[in-house]
């Protein structure tokens, strides 16, 4: 081989070294980054922080006093299409809440459909 060739070589394979380094420098910075922010960048990982909140005692508690709030305003509901509303509204709170949902509140939402 040449000494042209080798220093070609030798050109492509710092390049191919330098371009492996900067990618490894940037993902460390970036991560370095998202943990001083507290930011969530994986999918995986957003939907961890979310399982977590969601169990949380003071997420389920803020979601059953809703639910309380809303239970007594489809009771005291002025008409039939206003009741439907509350009772969607609960629905998806209902939702996001399943295995914590009050007794009586879920009784409520079985019978009206």
């Amino acid at each position: 081989m040449d000494d042209e060739a080798k220093d070609a070589l030798r050109h492509f394979r710092n390049w191919i070294i330098g371009m492996i380094v900067t990618v490894l420098l940037l993902g460390g910075v970036a991560t370095i980054i998202s943990r001083a922010f507290d930011l969530a960048w994986m999918p995986w990982e957003v939907k961890m922080r979310t399982h977590i909140i969601r169990n949380s005692n003071s997420y389920v508690t803020t979601q059953q006093t809703a639910l309380r709030q809303l239970y007594t305003d489809a009771l005291g509901a002025q008409t039939e299409a206003q009741r439907l509303a509350i009772v969607a509204q609960m629905r998806q709170i209902a939702d996001l809440i399943p295995d914590s949902v009050p007794v009586d509140i879920s009784g409520y939402l079985a019978r009206n459909h």
